[in-house]
């Protein structure tokens, strides 16, 4: 039903536009096109966690919005900065069905918060999304803006693509600001080679995140809650205890294959290595200063810098029956690198209370392509 609800609501509102990153340029967009290089990207994405268990279950409907322009196909043509073109991106996700969002843990029940913009995920995984106590709320992800140069060169005798994209994070969301995000700028390169149906890619993105502090505040809970049917006035803590990420370095990893009858597959899989912020101090409960050095080393082992590390696998189906219409299906599993044991987790699926595995359907369209359409049917 949650399925059906989701197609209801794009046949009211309007359709989505898939902006999922991908590395290299095969999935980018080129020419001026009808709009005179403008275009605008709308995705809509139903998804559901595979977990049913008590305070686990969650479904979620997200909208990604994504205006572009492109600069170089507009006043560039015909120098090296012709595929340069600049881009905006937010989301905004509704949890559609699911248990007590109070239990929810940073990890993901939507990939639609990972699609696009990977250094997000040292920011969730920083910040809980539940901010503002046990009540489910319309979520909206940071501002992010790009400016991007697909296929700027061509390695010879491998024939290997290169790309290039500049990214800044801006602290739009709630969980950003409260936790003193200033800013996260970001450089990706990525490396795209063809071989028959085949697109095989790779790309590196470093990004910098600037805080106001070490450690995320906590914004205040708003009112009481209700605990067994009580209303109770919760305790408020200054900090969430968790520290801010400092550096981060994705890996992506993608294989891409065309299928007949317009059919693709694509199989993603991204490294995060999360660096985070340095402590000076900490204040314990009665509130004296304790030096990290000293006593860190007399509790046991201190590493410096703190690492956090974590994978994200997603296998998708693609149907493209116009050149401006996508419809997908796909499971999605983010999760740490490794369990809690210290082994390495298997990559592909994941079935816990975390619903670090879900499966979603995304609807998408591209404003410039359907005006295209429109357009080239109207002059036959």
């Amino acid at each position: 039903m949650n399925v059906l609800r989701a197609v209801a609501l794009l046949l009211l509102a309007a359709p989505a536009a898939r902006a999922q990153e991908n590395v290299g340029a095969a999935k980018g967009r080129a020419g001026a096109g009808t709009l005179g290089g403008f275009d605008t990207n709308l995705t809509l994405w139903e998804s559901s966690g595979v977990v049913t268990a008590p305070e686990a279950y969650s479904n979620t409907l997200s909208l990604i919005v994504e205006p572009r322009f492109a600069v170089g196909m507009r006043w560039l043509r015909g120098t090296w900065a012709e595929p340069l073109a600049v881009s905006a991106r937010i989301l905004l996700a509704a949890e559609l069905a699911g248990n007590d969002p109070g239990y929810r843990t940073p990890y993901f029940d939507s990939p639609a918060l990972l699609a696009g913009a990977p250094e997000q995920v040292p920011l969730v995984e920083a910040t809980p999304r539940v901010v503002s106590g046990a009540r489910r709320r319309l979520w909206y992800s940071d501002l992010w803006l790009n400016v991007s140069l697909p296929g700027v060169v061509t390695i010879p005798r491998v024939d290997v693509s290169v790309s290039a994209n500049a990214r800044v994070v801006l602290p739009t969301s709630l969980e950003s600001r409260c936790s003193g995000l200033v800013a996260a700028p970001s450089l990706y390169a990525a490396f795209a080679r063809k071989i028959w149906r085949l697109n095989f890619e790779y790309g590196l993105r470093a990004a910098k995140f600037f805080y106001r502090s070490s450690t995320a505040d906590l914004c205040p809970i708003d009112g009481v809650i209700d605990v067994n049917g009580a209303a109770v006035a919760p305790d408020r803590l200054a900090h969430s205890g968790v520290l801010n990420p400092a550096w981060s370095f994705v890996h992506a990893f993608s294989v891409g294959v065309a299928l007949p009858r317009d059919f693709s597959i694509d199989i993603s899989y991204f490294l995060f290595n999360t660096l985070v912020m340095r402590p000076s101090a900490y204040a314990n409960p009665d509130g004296v200063p304790t030096d990290v050095d000293g006593d860190g080393a007399a509790l046991g082992d201190l590493r410096r810098p703190g690492q956090r590390d974590s994978q994200w696998f997603i296998l998708e189906v693609d149907w493209h029956p116009t050149s401006f219409f996508t419809a997908g299906v796909g499971i999605s599993t983010f999760q740490p690198l490794r369990l809690p044991d210290g082994a390495i987790a298997s990559p592909f699926f994941r079935a816990d209370r975390d619903n670090h595995t879900s499966i979603y359907l995304s609807l998408a369209v591209s404003a410039e392509s359907l005006a295209s359409a429109i357009k080239n049917r109207g002059t036959r």
